[in-house]
């Protein structure tokens, strides 16, 4: 095996929080980009629909989410909805459109909150770990090359409704993070 020091660990710790910062943005962009973006269409309250709203979203916010600018937003007010539900048919499409792309965003928060709870207690551990410049270097070094490993394949897994893979590298990955915090506890 190779020879591992602190500066491996360094660099390892380095790219580990990177990409782990990286990750919780994009998944955050993803999630309004799901919310804002195309079809199918989701009711808004009516107050939020207004002319600045309308100019944000269509040029500053949409293109940062790699959407065409002035693309017309996926949404309708509540009140045009209301104001349709005499015609049940159309109503029932707009509803369980709207529902599959609830479950699609929900599926991006539910990814991003995992991220979230998990992720930056693992970084302050081997972060910690460094900090008090422990001596098992090359085994916590390898934990946290697997914990980000783990957590890089669960997300699309996650994503993609992959069972049991999405498990498995939620497990892998959590019990790479014990070991970081039992090293650090030794």
């Amino acid at each position: 095996m190779a020879h591992v020091d602190f500066a491996d660990f360094d660099m390892a710790l380095q790219w580990c929080v990177a990409l782990l910062a990286l990750k919780a943005i994009v998944l955050s962009l993803l999630t309004v980009r799901a919310r804002i973006g195309g079809e199918p269409v989701i009711a808004m309250a009516p107050e939020d629909e207004n002319a600045g709203e309308r100019f944000l979203l269509g040029y500053i916010v949409k293109p940062l989410l790699l959407l065409p600018p002035g693309m017309q937003k996926g949404a309708v007010l509540t009140s045009e909805v209301k104001s349709v539900s005499t015609e049940e048919p159309m109503l029932s499409q707009l509803d369980a459109m709207a529902e599959a792309k609830l479950q699609s965003i929900k599926r991006l928060q539910r990814l991003h909150q995992n991220a979230l709870e998990q992720e930056p207690f693992i970084v302050a551990a081997a972060c910690t770990f460094r900090l008090l410049e422990k001596t098992n270097v090359v085994a916590a070094y390898w934990l946290l090359i697997a914990y980000l490993s783990c957590r890089f394949i669960h997300t699309p897994c996650y994503m993609c409704k992959l069972q049991p893979f999405r498990t498995l590298m939620w497990t892998a990955g959590s019990v790479c993070g014990i070991g970081i915090c039992v090293l650090l506890l030794v």
